[in-house]
């Protein structure tokens, strides 16, 4: 995803600020759109199959893996009938920031990733 935000800033830095048709924001954002279905993919499976610890974290990208396919599809109408969305702007970077923290917040740490691999929801002994 964080591939796709490069492509979309190339994108504007090539193009100015001139609205963009739907085959323009179909070159801009396919990476970035692919990158979300990953998450979106990776969040449905860790807020099923994780241990309880991660699991805040995995609804949090969840979460905002939703509410950012949602607002995107709105930033997509909005620039395809040529408006400029500010507020859609605004909160897709807020859902990114959110997924960010949603992976940083599902991520094991170095101990705790120990205790999965133990098998017994302990760490080893050392």
């Amino acid at each position: 995803m964080l591939a796709g935000q490069v492509v979309d800033l190339r994108w504007h830095a090539a193009n100015g600020r001139r609205f963009e048709r739907a085959s323009d924001q179909v070159g801009a954002h396919w990476l970035i759109w692919l990158g979300v279905l990953v998450l979106l993919i990776v969040a449905v499976a860790g807020a099923r199959r994780v241990p309880s610890r991660w699991y805040v974290g995995f609804r949090l990208l969840l979460l905002a893996v939703v509410c950012h396919v949602l607002i995107d599809g709105w930033h997509f109408w909005e620039h395809y009938n040529l408006r400029d969305p500010a507020v859609a702007h605004v909160l897709l970077a807020i859902l990114k920031t959110a997924m960010l923290a949603g992976v940083v917040t599902a991520m094991p740490t170095t101990t705790t990733s120990i205790s999965i691999w133990s098998g017994n929801g302990k760490q080893r002994p050392r």
